[in-house]
């Protein structure tokens, strides 16, 4: 057994040995970060809406299907921390993710206009 444990490990060696080594990008451990914080909000979004305001505004609830403003109403704001949760996971995610945009735009932009 030990003989084989020794080949495994040669074997192993060999083929890490080819691999290069990729660098990766500072900013990336941010980005999984704000995908996982879109994520959260995204996901106490799902379950703690109700359906109803997920389907309808309330503009569409009150005029085309002639229900009361006031039940749309409550029901939006049935939770208020599942609410202000989602609000503020999708906030940091989307305003990282808009500001990041802007950037690589703006560099790109500069990097054109100079004649690349």
């Amino acid at each position: 057994m030990p003989a084989d444990g020794g080949l495994r490990q040669q074997l192993r060696d060999l083929l890490l040995s080819q691999v290069p080594i990729i660098q990766v990008a500072p900013h990336f451990g941010i980005q999984i970060v704000m995908v996982i914080c879109l994520a959260i909000g995204a996901t106490v979004y799902h379950v703690f809406c109700p359906d109803f305001i997920k389907e309808n505004s309330e503009s569409r609830w009150s005029r085309e299907l002639n229900q009361s403003v006031i039940e749309y109403r409550a029901a939006n704001a049935s939770y208020p921390f599942a609410r202000t949760t989602a609000f503020f996971f999708y906030g940091i995610g989307g305003l990282y993710t808009l500001a990041y945009m802007f950037v690589r735009v703006v560099g790109a932009t500069v990097y054109f206009l100079k004649g690349g």
